[in-house]
């Protein structure tokens, strides 16, 4: 039997292999971002990211890599790379690599 986050689709609509963990529902950064709050707390913020990836990685301890997909995200890329000690990656990391490369 698949394991539960397995069990997900893609956007291909296959099964997902990767393991995902958001900021818990309900979290100030879920709150924010979603009602469209004037204000954000930064550390209370980053505090919602880092408790999310604690949780990912006592789950999963065998991932290697962290992948940021939300474009409001990258600010706590430091902090989590910090916390998690593994590399961090999101949009910008991917868009600075593919120029480095040329």
């Amino acid at each position: 039997m698949q394991p539960r986050w397995a069990r997900r689709t893609c956007c291909r609509g296959r099964a997902c292999r990767y393991p995902d963990r958001r900021p818990g529902a309900g979290c100030h950064l879920q709150r924010t971002l979603l009602g469209n709050q004037a204000r954000l707390d930064g550390d209370e913020a980053e505090a919602d990211v880092l408790a999310a990836a604690a949780r990912l990685l006592q789950r999963r301890p065998d991932v290697t890599d962290l992948v940021l997909e939300c474009t409001n995200l990258p600010p706590f890329a430091a902090a989590l790379q910090r916390a998690s000690g593994r590399p961090v990656h999101h949009l910008m990391t991917l868009v600075h690599e593919r120029w480095e490369f040329r």
